[in-house]
């Protein structure tokens, strides 16, 4: 509970940067999509983009092999370990803590 209140302590003290920061981010957030509105194409890029990264070989191709194999615990598993271990600790975390 002290932590929901230190965040709205912080809010309270900086109201105008709280405000900024929001004006910042949903303003990208319906520019994002009124780009893809306006450019359906963008979906065929990035879908070709995905398809291509899947067909790869590595951790795309693992990781659609668990889902092509119909085994449901498989692709779970496959997919918890190449957000959490890859994405999440190797990508995010130790190079934060490099930094």
């Amino acid at each position: 509970m002290s932590l929901i209140h230190n965040a709205f302590a912080v809010i309270r003290k900086h109201p105008l940067t709280f405000i900024v920061f929001n004006i910042a981010f949903y303003g990208l957030f319906v520019i994002t999509m009124i780009i893809t509105a306006a450019l359906p194409q963008m979906l065929e890029i990035a879908l070709a983009g995905v398809r291509n990264e899947l067909n790869q070989p590595g951790l795309g191709s693992a990781v659609s092999a668990g889902y092509d194999s119909g085994n449901v615990l498989w692709a779970a598993g496959i997919t918890l370990f190449v957000n959490l271990f890859v994405a999440a600790l190797l990508t995010t975390t130790v190079p934060s803590l490099i930094v």
